[in-house]
């Protein structure tokens, strides 16, 4: 851990999650679609262009997070996420080992949006997702990453 630079991860994670991002939209069209469905017990998040599915992902919640409290809560510390979602989003507690940082074993954290872009570019990095998608419920925002898509048209 001596010889761990957690600003360079940070960094290297930041770009390429932008370079992921970038694939996904350019490949899958995510990030463009009028509309999504997800399903946290399937794990899925399917892409619409007006009624028609266009594609279909495999995910995993790594947390929420409300802006207007600054509070991000990570998806394996989530009772509102079945715990079949809990044990898949528990990996991401690893980070504790990886950084050296508690705060990947805090169920809940002060968390602006910035930061919560960065929990979530770690976490893509660390599960070597293939990108993370940003759901909006409302006032809450659910990060998840990406693990899997196909075309469906």
């Amino acid at each position: 851990m001596a010889d761990f630079n957690f600003d360079s991860y940070l960094t290297d994670a930041q770009a390429e999650l932008d370079r992921k991002q970038d694939a996904l939209r350019d490949a899958y069209g995510i990030g463009t679609y009028d509309r999504f469905v997800v399903d946290y017990v399937a794990l899925s998040l399917e892409f619409f262009e007006r009624e028609a599915p266009r594609a279909r992902a495999a995910i995993i919640p790594v947390a929420t997070h409300v802006p207007a409290k600054s509070s991000l809560k990570w998806a394996w510390a989530n009772d509102q996420y079945p715990q079949s979602v809990r044990d898949a989003a528990s990996r991401l507690r690893e980070l504790t080992d990886l950084t050296g940082f508690e705060v990947f074993q805090s169920a809940i954290m002060e968390c602006d949006e910035s930061m919560a872009w960065e929990i979530a570019a770690l976490s893509c990095k660390y599960m070597q997702a293939m990108g993370v998608y940003r759901i909006p419920h409302g006032h809450i925002h659910s990060y998840v990453l990406i693990t899997e898509v196909r075309d469906v048209a």
